[in-house]
């Protein structure tokens, strides 16, 4: 990594919740706590590097914005530190310091001097910023005559024309039109190749493919992944389809109901590890209301374990247990009236109720041990009775743990033990059961095996102008279907949609059959213009117009192939790269009788 710019080392900020106002007073008079905090952020750490483009993805409320503003200097952290080396500018919003009854132009003089430009350069920068903006004779007239998209181009024009050595961007390009987008990405780029540090937070994630090398995806206040730009938006993009898929395709949700309860290939680990579950005690094991675990703890024989509330590195030398944090209905950290606190409460598309993985007791042998799990836990509504139950990967199910103890404090904290025997098999059958487990995938009905895309037989992954190409689907179905259909959809670098088709148009479902499945889309002539694609694949139930979109989604492939279209001649064509009739008539008055001639060319 390249010399640090920014460095943010255990950043976390909570916001105080008071249920009244006089609570404020109490609190400052008697110094007991009456509040609650909300942990917006929770021991954040990362670093930028000179020339880095970083993005940050994430749902709604996650705390992109927040850690935008932390390193930006707008807020002050409740507790770690961030140092930042360099000249930084925000874009934090549309409006920088705007005097709305001002001009365009009046505003950029006092934008540039509020940021100690040189003035002897003021002149120089302010032509600059009109050039760049393309804004005309509105540069003239009031900023609160501009629309949004106006106020974003005169705010980032002001903010890179300064040449700041760190520039931090949030959401606003999204107001620009695409040309301005464009001008804009090529700019920050510009900046990041002189040595300059770009923080980039978007919802499009195609901005972010486009403009950054690498990506960190908050959620509940923590980072859930980081690493390279492609793989990170990739995981990302898949966590979202899936909760789409529970929540908006009825095939699907019928499928996951069905599914309640039963052990899912993603529950095996890794042989070394067991699995603890704590859910609701019913038939279907999802939360439904809002519980606060303020502690966990773990027996394993005589072995204690204290289970982190934070977000730990099982890997880690001396950590012996975690919560699984990344696909279940664990929420954010929350100081209940000072108490620490882990929200469990109903999230859609992930797996029911909170995991923990704890790291399973050296008994070569293979053997039983006694497992106590100790809970205490407010609950609001105090409805849903909680329970817990463990992975038995002998029998390749849920077992249930023992309720043996729960009782309720004065605060209406409530203390629940549970106890059971946990078959613990060698690791040399573990391994085998975890492998023979993620094999069958049960619950994928039919599974894409692989994507590729060939020209002339071979894969390539880019291929010229007008040169056809096929894209090759490899698939396993594996249960008689009614129907399957296969998908693919294809989209630009830049976020534009450019193709989508489903094999199974014209009465083309696959029916009656169960095995292996090879399908085959053909480009030929190749349509589409030089430039980045994106190649998405999809298995889903059968295609008709009566089920658009598909009511279930048996599996897919975010990502499956990004390929290139190499541009061979002087000019791009566009898009779509199609060659049409083209017909010219040719008039002339030479005489009382119109002549008319005909070129057609083809």
């Amino acid at each position: 990594m390249t010399e640090p710019v920014i460095t943010v080392n255990n950043v976390s900020l909570s916001y105080s919740i008071y249920d009244k106002p006089i609570d404020m007073l109490k609190e400052a008079l008697f110094g007991r706590v009456y509040h609650d905090s909300f942990w917006a952020l929770r021991n954040i750490t990362l670093q930028v590097g000179e020339g880095e483009r970083i993005g940050i993805i994430g749902p709604n409320g996650a705390g992109k914005s927040t850690l935008l503003q932390i390193i930006a200097g707008v807020l002050k952290p409740t507790s770690g530190d961030v140092t930042v080396d360099g000249k930084i500018y925000s874009l934090l919003s549309l409006v920088p310091a705007w005097n709305a009854n001002d001009s365009g132009l009046e505003n950029i003089k006092f934008n540039l001097q509020l940021k100690g430009a040189d003035a002897r350069k003021i002149p120089e920068i302010i032509e600059d910023i009109i050039d760049f903006t393309d804004l005309g004779p509105f540069i003239y007239q009031p900023v609160k005559t501009y629309s949004a998209g106006m106020s974003a181009r005169l705010s980032f024009a002001i903010a890179t024309a300064l040449d700041p050595e760190i520039l931090i961007v949030d959401e606003v390009l999204g107001a620009g039109d695409g040309y301005f987008a464009g001008r804009a990405a090529r700019r920050m780029k510009e900046m990041c190749n002189r040595g300059k540090a770009l923080l980039f937070v978007s919802h499009d994630v195609s901005a972010v493919r486009s403009m950054c090398t690498s990506c960190i995806w908050i959620e509940n206040g923590e980072i859930r992944k980081r690493g390279p730009v492609e793989t990170v938006v990739r995981a990302y993009e898949e966590d979202m389809m899936r909760q789409q898929d529970e929540t908006l395709r009825e095939g699907n949700r019928r499928r996951r109901e069905a599914m309640r309860g039963k052990l899912l290939f993603e529950d095996i680990d890794e042989a070394d590890l067991m699995r603890i579950r704590i859910r609701a005690k019913n038939k279907n094991p999802r939360i439904t209301e809002t519980h606060y675990v303020h502690d966990i703890a773990i027996e394993v024989d005589d072995r204690k374990i204290e289970v982190p509330l934070g977000m730990v590195d099982l890997r880690e030398e001396g950590i012996e247990a975690s919560l699984d944090l990344e696909s279940c209905e664990w929420g954010r950290l929350y100081d209940l009236e000072g108490r620490r606190s882990r929200l469990l409460l109903p999230r859609t598309g992930s797996k029911d109720g909170g995991h923990i993985l704890l790291k399973r007791p050296r008994n070569p042998n293979g053997t039983t041990c006694s497992v106590k799990l100790t809970l205490s836990v407010t609950s609001l509504g105090e409805q849903e009775v909680l329970t817990a139950d463990f992975v038995n990967q002998s029998k390749k199910k849920w077992q249930l743990l023992d309720t043996v103890l729960e009782t309720k404090n004065r605060e209406g904290v409530n203390k629940i033990e549970f106890y059971g025997e946990v078959e613990l098999p060698t690791k040399e059958t573990a391994e085998k059961i975890s492998k023979e487990l993620r094999s069958r995938s049960e619950e994928k009905p039919v599974e894409i095996t692989d994507v590729a895309i060939l020209s002339d037989g071979r894969p390539v992954i880019s291929v010229d102008e007008l040169k056809p190409f096929d894209v090759v689907i490899k698939a396993n179905i594996k249960h008689q279907l009614d129907g399957v259909n296969f998908g693919i959809n294809i989209i630009r670098s830049d976020g534009a949609y450019v193709f989508y088709q489903p094999s199974g148009m014209n009465d083309r479902n696959v029916r009656d059959y169960v095995g292996d499945v090879e399908v085959r889309f053909r480009f030929d002539p190749n349509p589409f213009g030089a430039g980045d694609y994106e190649l998405n694949v999809f298995a889903t139930n059968s295609f008709d117009w009566n089920n658009c979109p598909p009511s279930d989604v048996y599996d897919r492939r975010i990502a499956a192939a990004l390929f290139k279209v190499n541009l061979t001649r002087p000019i791009s064509f566009g898009l779509l790269n199609a060659i049409v009739p083209v017909e010219i008539e040719l008039l002339e008055k030479a005489s009382p009788v119109r002549r008319r001639s005909s070129i057609v060319a083809k």
